[in-house]
């Protein structure tokens, strides 16, 4: 009688394009990750064929290849050629020679077109690109917070854009002053929607338990679809 065999422990699989290396583990799920230095990786439960695990890694390729533009734009020059994202959507940057910095997108070629001195530091083309979502999420703010506000009858008191990292707004519950992160530019409309109405129930709910819960399933049924894209990949400019 021939030996059992263990069944392996790990495997290479390519589907939709992409290499994918398999540990299999005794979980119950599969498991997708980017990591930083661009491999993707999949835990699978011990047992689970490959053709599933292949079509597992193809109905996640938008995600993997939106992960690896953001790995890229971890270490970004701003040099023509590159990939932006505004408002969820890619746009190829554009650098123009010019005396002042500045930076600005057309919606119609989806390009970004940023104006620098021609011995610009990266860094100084960044600080215009930053500028520039400054402006798209205060101009898009201004109209989508009193819209949202009348919705949901809850009122602020005053908005400001900050280059927040860490989170992507807060609310201060004495004055309902709300600051959003101006990094909301990079994601969906709605991501910036779902945002604002977090805030604004915060001027009314000052913490995180069942009551404010409640008021977002209430205000916005799907806002956990919009926070999940938010938190699932980093926000690199």
């Amino acid at each position: 009688m021939s030996p059992r065999k263990s069944p392996p422990k790990t495997a290479v699989i390519e589907a939709g394009g992409v290499k994918a290396h398999v540990t299999y583990k005794r979980i119950k799920k599969l498991y997708l990750r980017v990591k930083d230095d661009g491999a993707v990786t999949v835990s699978a439960p011990v047992g689970t064929s490959k053709e599933f695990i292949s079509r597992f890694v193809s109905a996640n390729t938008g995600y993997i290849s939106r992960r690896l533009s953001e790995i890229g734009a971890s270490e970004r020059r701003c040099e023509t050629g590159e990939t932006v994202r505004m408002w969820g959507e890619s746009y190829t940057l554009l650098i123009s020679p010019g005396s002042r910095r500045s930076a600005k997108k057309d919606d119609g070629s989806k390009t970004v077109t940023i104006t620098a001195p021609p011995d610009s530091s990266p860094d100084d083309r960044k600080k215009a690109l930053i500028e520039l979502y400054r402006r798209e999420v205060k101009s898009a703010a201004a109209l989508r917070i009193p819209a949202l506000e009348t919705v949901t009858g809850l009122y602020s008191s005053g908005l400001s854009v900050k280059d927040m990292r860490s989170r992507w707004g807060s609310c201060n519950v004495r004055t309902k002053h709300i600051s959003l992160s101006l990094r909301l530019a990079m994601y969906p409309p709605r991501c910036l929607d779902q945002v604002i109405v977090h805030e604004l129930i915060h001027t009314a709910v000052p913490n995180h338990g069942p009551d404010f819960h409640a008021m977002m399933d209430r205000l916005m049924p799907d806002w956990r679809v919009w926070r999940d894209e938010l938190n699932r990949v980093k926000n690199y400019i």
